[in-house]
């Protein structure tokens, strides 16, 4: 008797953990669901400032998923004279999925951008149908004129 026992309840705990196993796998995310996109960027220098200070060209590298499509911002401030030169420009590239090169215009309120040294800020953000993914930047950057 205590046999038929021993072998009814190891029976009944393996099938209690299959069951358990079987209930738990649909609420288990696929690898590609829960992974976050991984985001990066690093500003360039020097920039060029091209139409006397009315825009500036800066490069940024950035890395994000292949196919994705992320915000990419870059914020430059420099002192022009006695005023500051200080602009934003923005750009939605594809990413490859390895590290590449954007160029972004940014254009100047209140002065124009000047040869010199400006402070800049670069963020990127990439989002998928689950996470998001931000990374920033900061750096001085040279700003050289255009020939």
């Amino acid at each position: 008797m205590k046999l038929k026992l021993r072998i009814g309840a190891k029976v009944a705990a393996a099938l209690l953990g299959a069951a358990g196993v079987t209930l738990a796998i649909p609420m288990l995310p696929a690898v590609g669901q829960s992974s976050p996109p991984v985001a990066g960027i690093k500003l360039q220098s020097p920039a060029k400032i091209a139409d006397k200070g009315a825009v500036v060209f800066v490069s940024a590298l950035i890395a994000c998923p292949a196919g994705d499509t992320p915000n990419v911002n870059v914020e430059l401030t420099e002192r022009s004279g006695h005023a500051i030169a200080e602009g934003d420009g923005f750009a939605d590239p594809t990413c490859t999925g390895g590290i590449q090169t954007v160029s972004l215009a940014v254009s100047p309120q209140y002065a124009p951008f000047i040869s010199g040294i400006a402070f800049g800020q670069g963020e990127i953000e990439d989002c998928n149908a689950f996470s998001c993914s931000q990374a920033f930047t900061q750096r001085n950057v040279k700003l050289t004129v255009k020939k």
